[in-house]
């Protein structure tokens, strides 16, 4: 059967060299490889955009926050995060912000707010 099929579909007006209208001229091209090369960047991009990077000290690891902190990416930061923890046994989450553009509001409120809730108890 079909998998997953993507087009950019253009319709414009074909006109008379009388300037009236004739009909329509559709233009349809395949992106199917474009749009699974994009789908895979951009999953690449989520994926290091929220990097988790071991220390030197034992149970510490640092988050290096790049560029502009969404409500989004924060939210995915704060789950990757959480998730690498429980894994490996973390403690300390050193966050570096000196290449964070941006930070909204609510964004640091999810990080602060998520992030020092755990008491480990």
């Amino acid at each position: 059967m079909f998998g997953r099929f993507a087009a950019n579909i253009v319709v414009s007006e074909f006109l008379s060299e009388f300037n009236q209208k004739i009909g329509y001229l559709l233009v349809w091209r395949y992106v199917t490889e474009k749009q699974k090369d994009f789908e895979e960047n951009k999953k690449l991009v989520n994926e290091l955009s929220t990097a988790v990077i071991p220390t030197i000290i034992d149970n510490a690891i640092l988050v290096p926050c790049i560029g502009k902190m969404t409500d989004v990416r924060s939210e995915r930061l704060v789950e990757s995060v959480l998730n690498y923890c429980a894994t490996h046994g973390t403690d300390y989450v050193l966050f570096d912000f000196s290449d964070l553009a941006e930070m909204g509001e609510r964004s640091a409120r999810i990080l602060c707010e998520t992030m020092t809730k755990y008491n480990g108890s």
